[in-house]
């Protein structure tokens, strides 16, 4: 099911997907069968890279690097644990950490957009996202856990997310 979403996906977006399957020694001579599934995408010349790796860790990460002109403020986004969001007002399941509360603003509001905070309240989807700017360039990366059902509508909502952030960080940094 997840290899079809992904090809789904890499069709839709004019990707490059790769899928890696492969078994590690575990304990007890018994095999541990992990699968890699890579996601390689250009929007607006700039390389997005999905990864979902399932068996060992069962984490996803995406990632990108632009080049900017001006700097880009400091960026972390972490979800609210699910005990703390019980007894909190706030509906929104982030915390974010940014010098720039217009940045942190958009980004919740793509996040919203595209539905990831829907899913956040909905699964146990907890992403981490960091955005650091160094030497002319910001490094996106975002990393979550993929221990939820339904993993495979995560893709395309990722990286529909990822790609306007890139449209936002061109727009107010690379002119």
């Amino acid at each position: 099911m997840i290899e079809s979403k992904f090809i789904e996906i890499s069709k839709k977006y004019g990707g490059q997907y790769d899928l890696s399957n492969f078994k590690v020694n575990e304990t007890l001579s018994s095999k541990l069968p992990i699968s890699i599934h890579n996601l390689k995408l250009s929007h607006k010349e700039v390389s997005i890279n999905v990864c979902y790796e399932f068996g060992n860790s069962n984490v996803a990460e995406i990632k990108f690097e632009i080049d900017v002109q001006i700097e880009v403020p400091y960026f972390e986004l972490e979800t609210r644990d699910h005990f703390s969001r019980l007894f909190s007002l706030k509906k929104n399941p982030w915390k974010i950490k940014s010098s720039n509360n217009q940045l942190s603003s958009n980004i919740i509001r793509y996040l919203n957009t595209v539905s990831l905070t829907k899913m956040a309240n909905e699964e146990s989807f907890e992403p981490l996202m960091k955005g650091i700017y160094k030497n002319g360039k910001y490094n996106f990366n975002t990393k979550f856990y993929l221990g939820f059902n339904n993993k495979e509508n995560s893709i395309s909502p990722i990286i529909e997310f990822h790609k306007t952030l890139i449209d936002h960080i061109k727009e107010k940094y690379c002119s």
